[in-house]
């Protein structure tokens, strides 16, 4: 819901050159990726308690293309830029790694695997400006990684730009967190509350979150589309 939001948001600044959308985007930008953070450690979490992840990743994988085809239609029309790996591109990838290596990863105790995605999650957090490290202890490199490697993997791609770029480093240690992490809801060692009731209009927005995320923007375009002719006619 929040990354729908922030879509919208997004949208109406540079889409629609709404000056409110400018400020809403500016305003939520420092929190963008804690919003993308919990979506995809949340994916990592389903990951554990699904036992048909290849095929999982199959889906994802053909949303992710569906997005790609799609984005390069609408750049032509100067719409939207072209989203060569995006958020579902990384999950699509990421399930299917989890699903080829939760045997080994299930060796691991959650804690120390939660422990040591956090630090290499940490460590690469600025890979994609050519830094590893944290802070002073932080090393610079020069990319020479050819653009077909440094897109997928986000090794020194500042040149690269797309409104949905989601490289493997360091997002993909997020998401293993969020698997070693579903080890807890997948067992009953979590407080008894986790699992009573809920919101059913909140399960029904999880149960369908892939079909909301591939929807949102359409519907949220064409309803920004129908406001701006509004506004446009009244002015």
């Amino acid at each position: 819901m929040c990354m729908v939001f922030f879509h919208m948001f997004f949208d109406l600044a540079f889409i629609f050159d709404f000056d409110l959308g400018y400020e809403l985007y500016e305003f939520f930008l420092p929190a963008q990726p804690f919003f993308a953070g919990a979506f995809i450690a949340i994916c990592g979490i389903c990951c554990r308690l699904s036992r048909s992840n290849f095929r999982r990743a199959g889906i994802i994988a053909a949303a992710a293309v569906a997005v790609t085809a799609a984005t390069l239609v609408l750049s032509r029309l100067n719409i939207v830029d072209p989203i060569y790996f995006g958020i579902l591109h990384l999950l699509a990838v990421s399930v299917f790694l989890f699903a080829l290596l939760r045997p080994l990863m299930d060796k691991i105790h959650p804690i120390i695997g939660i422990a040591v995605c956090a630090v290499l999650a940490a460590l690469l957090w600025n890979i994609e400006n050519g830094e590893i490290g944290i802070g002073p202890l932080s090393l610079s490199f020069d990319n020479n990684t050819p653009e077909l490697l440094a897109l997928p993997f986000g090794i020194g791609s500042t040149h690269f730009y797309a409104s949905d770029y989601f490289p493997l480093l360091p997002w993909i240690f997020i998401f293993f967190a969020g698997t070693f992490l579903g080890q807890y809801f997948a067992s009953p060692r979590l407080p008894k509350f986790f699992f009573k009731g809920h919101l059913p209009p909140l399960s029904a927005i999880g149960r369908h979150s892939l079909l909301i995320y591939i929807l949102h923007q359409p519907i949220i375009y064409g309803l920004l589309m129908l406001i701006n002719y509004i506004v446009e006619r009244l002015s």
